[in-house]
């Protein structure tokens, strides 16, 4: 814009004077023009609704899946879903897991060496 006003300025003939202004009225217009529409715009973005609709992931529609894709991946969802549930379980079953071992070899190698002791005593 500053370079249009340098034009006007330095205009040494009306009709260069006529075309500056011209084009300066032109800007003028546009810019007003699209500071009305960024305004409109705003109003429009502050007083929008947004509607937001939550479903879980992986859960089949009410009426099943539509067809042979859908129904496969359901399925496929369904077995990540279990092989997942089936980790956890492992998870936390482990550690229980590794006690009971202990455990059992604390109290069945005494055991086993006392049924050795007394079936090497037996024979000899």
């Amino acid at each position: 814009m500053a370079w249009l006003q340098t034009l006007i300025d330095g205009a040494t003939t009306t009709e260069d004077l006529l075309t500056a202004e011209k084009v300066l009225s032109e800007r003028q217009q546009e810019l007003e023009s699209l500071q009305s529409q960024r305004t409109l715009l705003a109003d429009q973005v502050e007083l929008s609704t947004l509607s937001v609709y939550l479903r879980p992931f992986g859960v089949s529609p009410a009426g099943g899946p539509d067809g042979f894709v859908d129904g496969l991946g359901t399925g496929w969802r369904a077995l990540v879903t279990a092989l997942g549930a089936v980790v956890v379980v492992l998870g936390v079953l482990l550690p229980w897991l590794a006690v009971a071992a202990v455990l059992a070899a604390v109290v069945l190698v005494p055991i086993r060496l006392a049924r050795r002791r007394t079936a090497v005593a037996a024979q000899g």
